[in-house]
């Protein structure tokens, strides 16, 4: 960002406050304590002086962004291992292991939500190349949406039976249902078509699907078409499109110069009158 945009952010308070506060959140992600402490290690913040730190760097900053695609990539497959183990194996009798699910749940959801945040809104000022590639980070996405999608419903099968003790998760529907459900509230923000849907409007699940909504809000609309906007432009497959376009756009430059040129001569002819 250049210096001027910089100091443009400084007029004001409300960029500097929500940098802090998002900031401070931030702390609270397990994935960006381990960034934090890695960057701290390898100094990688500091102003560079030799080749050899610059190298250092650089190494160092590939692995971070291994690791993080690699942390992604293996929590997507744990949502959907514990919403599978959670409806076919678990009980109410096992409520300690599946209030510590729950809560590792809430925790890596708010986490992805406030990384997004920061990554859109905060993490570009005064800073550069902070994101490696447009297409790593969609497809990142992608992975953080079907991971909070099985977290949710993961949720809801535990609230279930932890409030519901005479109701068993089979006898509300399948575990397909549950993940459809989750789904539609991320992506429409309603359910109506799945068996579970009856059981979400209950007074302790209406709270969590607000905030399933509002967390598919941030994730579909805000972050998704943000990175999609970054795409290059695709080019064209077929050579001849690709030279027919371009003779296109020429010969509409040519008829542009030629209108400006007759424009020019008329107004010549007039003053001479």
């Amino acid at each position: 960002m250049e210096k001027n945009q910089i100091e443009s952010t400084k007029k004001g308070f409300i960029v500097p406050l929500w940098d802090k506060i998002t900031k401070i959140l931030s702390y609270i992600s397990i994935l960006n304590c381990i960034i934090y402490f890695w960057r701290k290690k390898y100094n990688m913040d500091k102003e560079l002086k030799t080749y050899e730190e610059e190298k250092v760097k650089k190494h160092q900053s590939l692995r971070m962004y291994k690791f993080i695609e690699l942390w992604v990539f293996c929590h997507t497959f744990l949502a959907i291992g514990t919403s599978v183990a959670v409806y076919y194996i678990f009980s109410q009798n096992n409520k300690i292991l599946l209030c510590t699910l729950m809560i590792y749940a809430l925790i890596r959801i708010f986490e992805i939500v406030v990384y997004q945040l920061r990554v859109i809104i905060f993490d570009g000022i005064g800073k550069k190349d902070l994101l490696k590639g447009a297409r790593r980070s969609i497809l990142l996405l992608v992975h953080n949406i079907i991971e909070i999608v099985f977290w949710y419903a993961t949720i809801t099968m535990i609230l279930i039976s932890l409030n519901f003790g005479g109701i068993k998760l089979h006898e509300l529907g399948n575990w397909n249902d549950y993940i459809k459900s989750s789904a539609l509230f991320i992506t429409t923000y309603g359910d109506t078509y799945t068996s579970v849907a009856k059981i979400t409007n209950s007074k302790f699940l209406v709270e969590l699907v607000f905030w399933e909504v509002l967390c598919g809000f941030i994730m579909v609309i805000v972050s998704l078409t943000r990175f999609l906007s970054l795409l290059p432009t695709p080019a064209f497959i077929d050579e001849k499109d690709r030279e027919f376009n371009q003779n296109k756009r020429s010969k509409f430059t040519e008829l542009e110069c030629i209108n400006e040129v007759a424009v020019t001569i008329d107004n010549n002819n007039e003053e001479d009158k």
